[in-house]
């Protein structure tokens, strides 16, 4: 009997934690950092949902950038990159390489729940001491699969990766960092049985506290 009240206590509280967790959210002013690119469309579905937010996809500057970030309380930075930052994909309008990159890092620094999806982000987060949900290296694209050795023999299983990667996160935003981590990497493997980009991406998603 002990064990059942308090098992029913703790699913109270957790689910009490989860409501006020998802009402910050819902209040949360929230920037998407996803420089305009056809190869990375497949993560629109991450943040179309949301709907306190600021999408920024051309024509920025450094400063713009970090003014933007300082005034939201949670950033969404998507796209191709490296360890050095997120491409700007030649949309920035001072000729820079990078669309965020280590002149944003003081601005971030204030943030916890930030999301970092480019290839070799965790090497970016964990030099900056940054916190937040974020990807390392992430297959998307055949000529990636073959240059990191994972041999496939259907380009469909890449496709369905992104598509599947980008709808369950899109599905958990809501959730704590935590539960959210635990759960994307779950249900991606749990929906891809079987596909050898999916256990590649999935075994290199990571969450900085």
């Amino acid at each position: 009997m002990y064990w059942a009240l308090t098992s029913k206590k703790v699913i109270l509280l957790c689910a009490k934690k989860t409501n006020d967790y998802v009402n910050f959210v819902l209040n949360m002013k929230t920037l998407i950092i996803h420089p305009e690119d056809y190869t990375t469309d497949f993560l629109e579905p991450i943040y179309d949902r949301l709907d306190n937010k600021t999408v920024l996809r051309k024509e920025f500057s450094v400063a713009q950038v970090c003014a933007l970030i300082e005034s939201h309380d949670r950033v969404l930075m998507m796209g191709h990159g490296s360890p050095s930052g997120l491409f700007s994909m030649g949309l920035s309008t001072e000729f820079s390489s990078f669309a965020v990159n280590d002149k944003m890092v003081e601005a971030l620094s204030s943030k916890k729940n930030n999301f970092f999806i480019w290839c070799h982000a965790d090497i970016f987060v964990r030099n900056n001491n940054l916190k937040g949900f974020s990807t390392g290296m992430f297959i998307s694209e055949p000529e990636e699969a073959t240059l990191y050795n994972v041999f496939i023999d259907d380009n469909a299983l890449i496709e369905n990766s992104n598509s599947s990667f980008s709808k369950i996160v899109s599905k958990l935003i809501m959730e704590t960092p935590e539960e959210m981590y635990f759960k994307v990497k779950q249900q991606y493997l749990e929906q891809n049985i079987a596909n050898p980009i999916v256990e590649y991406n999935a075994s290199r998603l990571f969450l900085f506290q």
